[in-house]
């Protein structure tokens, strides 16, 4: 009677688990097309998007296969992909999560999803303009500001463009990208991954992790949270040892030879190509690497409630010390690591810019309001600043009072009167700061701003600001 039993349930299984399957993935492929069918026409304004078919795979795998991007704007070419793969970690969890955004719009996310692409073909040729750091435009200036200072390092140029590449047997310099997250509940850390390579050329993955309470879900994937740590790597697979050997043989000489040409080079140069100047360990590191091509990695430990807007404020001589970066080269610590950009390499980084504290004002200045209270903190355009007055002011008055007051810019001299007031800085007309002012010092002021989590304070140096008006 057991083993009846046995026989019938194992037989009941066996039919009715494929039957119960192949229900779920047609009925999970035919609205996944239609989803993307759907968002299609919202996309048309930017890119027009055609693909073969659907495949949702017992393994737990979504994947789109002949995937073709045409865009209209950033790209002159199509962008080809061969498969596009949402990785599940397993086929219930891709059931469960595809069953609820399907049917009940839900936003919960598994521990942990991978969405890889396959395939990218995204040529060199027709998109220059997307590849600026190798493109004829960037190569002309760098002959324009190098010429006379130094002989051109790779046949008759000074780095590596986009001819020389396609000379090299080249074609792209990207053909697969990934995305992922894990989240682990214990600890409460989100790692976040993103990816790019080319075949026999590099791989490069930029990872990130921050604490967040509960089951992933998609909203937290539409703002950028407070940061904990950071890393960088590159791993090179043939790309630095072909171009050694493509500017040796362009230059005549053996791949040694040129390595040891650019033992010597100027800080220019490195200003000019990189955008800083290394010290003398850095230089070293940079040679051994060509040498014996392997890993770079740059790690960040961020400091409490860090958000990446702050990138954009702190100068990037203080990064290091800030960010707690470090630099490794073929495993190896390189010390010290710094960032050095030098003024005097940038027509428009002129020590002539700087502000001193010292300066006084115009006798043709208009006069400061002269004294103001600080309300508590409100953020948002909708805050205010109130003002005392010797006598109570008509309506008209106090409005054009206000206007004055709010349209006028502090001037940098008379920062230190206004030490716990709210303001906003303004690095760029079209970016500014808004927070408390903690301090001024000689070369920079403290900004104590709001962000994701909390807050943070970042020093923005003086001669950067273009204006300061009171909130």
């Amino acid at each position: 009677m057991i083993n009846f039993l046995i026989r019938v349930l194992f037989t009941t299984v066996f039919f009715i688990a494929p039957a119960g399957w192949l229900g779920f993935k047609l009925y999970a492929e035919t609205q996944l097309i239609e989803a993307i069918n759907e968002f299609k026409p919202m996309a048309s304004d930017y890119a027009d998007i055609q693909f073969d078919e659907v495949n949702v795979h017992i393994t737990g795998k979504v994947s789109i296969t002949e995937i073709t991007v045409t865009p209209k704007y950033t790209f002159k070419t199509p962008i080809n992909i061969e498969r596009l793969s949402v990785i599940f970690p397993s086929t219930l969890s891709m059931m469960k999560t595809m069953y609820d955004v399907i049917n009940e719009g839900g936003s919960e996310l598994p521990d942990s999803l991978r969405i890889q692409y396959d395939g990218v073909q995204l040529p060199l040729a027709g998109n220059e303009h997307f590849f600026t750091g190798f493109n004829d435009k960037r190569q002309l200036q760098l002959k324009e500001t190098l010429q006379g200072e130094l002989e051109p390092l790779c046949g008759s140029e000074y780095i590596i463009g986009l001819n020389q590449l396609r000379q090299m047997g080249i074609n792209t310099l990207i053909n697969k990208h990934f995305w992922e997250y894990n989240y682990t509940p214990e600890n409460q850390e989100m790692v976040i991954r993103f990816g790019i390579s080319a075949t026999n050329l590099y791989k490069a993955s930029l990872q990130t992790s921050f604490y967040k309470k509960g089951t992933p879900v998609i909203s937290n994937f539409m703002q950028i949270p407070p940061l904990t740590n950071a890393e960088f790597t590159y791993q090179d697979e043939g790309l630095v040892r072909m171009s050694n050997q493509y500017c040796a043989l362009s230059s005549g000489i053996s791949t040694v030879e040129y390595i040891n040409r650019l033992n010597n080079l100027p800080d220019s140069f490195y200003f000019h190509t990189t955008g800083i100047v290394p010290n003398g360990a850095m230089k070293n590191a940079h040679i051994d690497f060509l040498r014996n091509p392997d890993t770079v990695s740059i790690k960040a430990h961020l400091p409490p409630n860090f958000h990446p807007e702050a990138l954009s404020v702190y100068d990037t001589e203080l990064w290091v010390s800030s960010f707690g970066l470090s630099l490794e080269v073929n495993n190896s610590t390189v010390t010290p690591f710094e960032i050095v950009t030098p003024a005097h390499f940038d027509p428009a980084g002129s020590s002539s810019d700087d502000v001193e504290m010292t300066e006084t004002p115009s006798r043709n200045a208009e006069p400061h309001i002269k004294k103001e209270i600080k309300p508590q903190p409100i953020y948002g355009d909708e805050s205010k600043t109130y003002i005392f007055v010797d006598e109570l002011p008509s309506a008209n008055q106090e409005i054009d009072l206000l206007k004055q007051q709010q349209s006028s810019d502090i001037p940098i001299y008379e920062l230190p009167n206004h030490i716990g007031a709210w303001l906003e800085v303004y690095v760029d007309p079209s970016k500014s700061f808004r927070g408390e002012l903690i301090a001024v010092e000689r070369e920079r002021l403290l900004l104590k701003v709001r962000s994701a989590g909390g807050s943070i304070t970042i020093p923005i140096k003086l001669h950067r600001i273009k204006s300061v008006k009171p909130r």
